[in-house]
């Protein structure tokens, strides 16, 4: 926050990005396991009247202290179909607001720097025998709209969906894995380059608006001692 500072004789005791972030904290939810079925609700909101917003300028973070609320919810739901099968699907929702103009209102919605996008998780574990088992997962983001009328352009983030798997043998001593990321080869453009930065026209845009990673395998050997 030092680093702010930029008027000769300026006190820290009165820099206002120094003032302490109070933030109130609220979460509530449900779950439920009968050792088969289990499922997961839960709701939660944090707010502060002098929050933090985080945002770029001139290729640097910055601060911009500021009423903000971000609210979200979040649910699961896992089942055991065999006793070698199992799957779960899980949903978040997050909403961010600020108060652009200091009037008392939420009236903009906080970027990608600030909230995550909403996602669907969906996954299958199987354990074929003793030595093999699998995973799979598909994970999708959803679209998501941004307000950015400082600086007069959109910032709507396009969703994508990735396809992750991985494969693990026992041996002997220890376990194999061998995994793939986006599994398909998915094209696309990360969620941070769509909706965090804060001007396409911009010197530093060109360095930080990227690409996803495209097909990726890792393997992997583990011992449990």
């Amino acid at each position: 926050m030092l680093r702010g500072i930029n008027t000769p004789g300026q006190s820290v005791d009165s820099f206002e990005n120094l003032r302490p972030i109070v933030t109130d904290n609220i979460e509530t939810g449900v779950r439920y396991d009968d050792g088969r079925l289990n499922a997961e609700l839960s709701y939660y909101v944090s707010s502060s009247d002098f929050g933090t917003r985080l945002t770029t300028r001139d290729d640097a973070f910055v601060m911009q202290r500021e009423e903000t609320e971000i609210e979200g919810i979040e649910a699961s739901v896992g089942y055991e179909f065999t006793d070698r099968h199992s799957g779960r699907v899980a949903y978040s929702h997050t909403r961010g607001r600020y108060d652009s103009d200091d009037n008392g209102t939420l009236d903009s919605r906080l970027n990608g720097l600030n909230v995550a996008p909403d996602r669907l998780i969906a996954s299958w574990s199987a354990r074929w025998s003793p030595k093999w088992t699998s995973f799979l997962q598909v994970n999708h983001a959803f679209d998501k709209s941004f307000d950015d009328s400082a600086n007069g352009w959109d910032t709507d983030f396009d969703g994508y969906t990735l396809v992750d798997a991985a494969v693990g043998y026992q041996l002997p001593v220890g376990e194999l894995n061998v995994g793939i990321a986006n599994l398909f080869d998915k094209q696309y453009i990360t969620y941070y380059s769509q909706s965090a930065l804060d001007s396409p026209s911009s010197d530093y845009m060109n360095d930080r608006y990227f690409a996803g990673r495209g097909r990726t395998l890792s393997v992997g050997y583990s011992v449990d001692f």
